[in-house]
C-alpha cells in the first residue's frame, strides 16, 4: 500500500471548501464538487466521448495537466473523506458526542432537561462498549461528574469500574471536590 503525505493548506482547491464542515456534509460537498470539475474541464468532458476533430483535441491535451492533477486532487481528498467516516463509525462518535452533548449542556436534542438517571443510564452503556476509546470515556466520566454533581465517591467508582478505568480515580476525585 502507497503512503502518501499531503499538506492540507490555503493552496489546495478542495481544503478550504471542506474544512469546517461536518463528515457528512464534507462526503456530499466532494462528491458536488468533483461533478462540477466533470462537467466543467475540457479534458474530463474528452475522456467521455470521442474527440471530433483537431481544435478538441488540443484543447484536451491542454487541459490534461490540470486534469490529471485535479482527479488526484479529489481522489485524494474522497480517500480522506472516506477514512473519516469509517473512523467515525468505528469510534461510535455520533453515540459519544450525543450523550456528551446531552450531559454537558444537560439538555437533549429536542431542548428538554436531560434527568441525572437518563444521563446515567446512557452512559453506562458508552462505557460497557470495548469500541469507545478510554480516553473518550474518561472525559464523559468527568463531564457527568462536573455537570451532575457526583457526591459520593462510590457514584464515581462504579463509573469508572464500567469503563474500566480505575486508574482515573484521582483525577475524577479531585474534580469532584472542584
Amino acid at each position: 500500500q502507497l503512503v502518501k503525505e499531503v499538506l492540507l493548506n490555503e493552496l489546495d482547491p478542495i481544503f478550504p471548501a471542506l474544512r469546517h464542515l461536518h463528515i457528512a456534509e464534507a462526503i456530499d460537498s466532494v462528491l458536488n464538487l468533483f461533478n462540477t470539475f466533470l462537467q466543467n474541464n475540457k479534458a474530463a468532458g474528452m475522456v467521455k466521448k470521442e474527440v471530433q476533430g483537431l481544435g478538441q483535441m488540443a484543447e484536451a491535451i491542454k487541459a490534461m495537466p490540470q486534469y490529471k492533477e485535479l482527479v488526484s486532487k479529489y481522489s485524494l481528498h474522497m480517500e480522506i473523506t472516506k477514512n473519516c467516516m469509517i473512523r467515525y463509525e468505528e469510534q461510535n462518535l455520533e453515540e459519544v458526542s450525543g450523550v456528551e452533548q446531552n450531559v454537558a449542556t444537560g439538555l437533549d436534542v429536542q431542548g428538554k432537561p436531560v434527568k441525572k438517571p437518563a444521563a446515567a443510564a446512557a452512559l453506562a452503556l458508552l462505557l460497557a462498549n470495548p469500541t469507545i476509546k478510554a480516553g473518550d470515556k474518561l472525559r464523559l466520566i468527568l463531564i457527568f461528574v462536573s455537570s451532575f454533581r457526583v457526591e459520593s465517591q462510590e457514584e464515581a467508582t462504579v463509573l469508572l469500574h464500567a469503563a474500566n478505568l480505575t486508574h482515573a480515580h484521582r483525577a475524577v476525585a479531585t474534580l469532584r471536590v472542584l
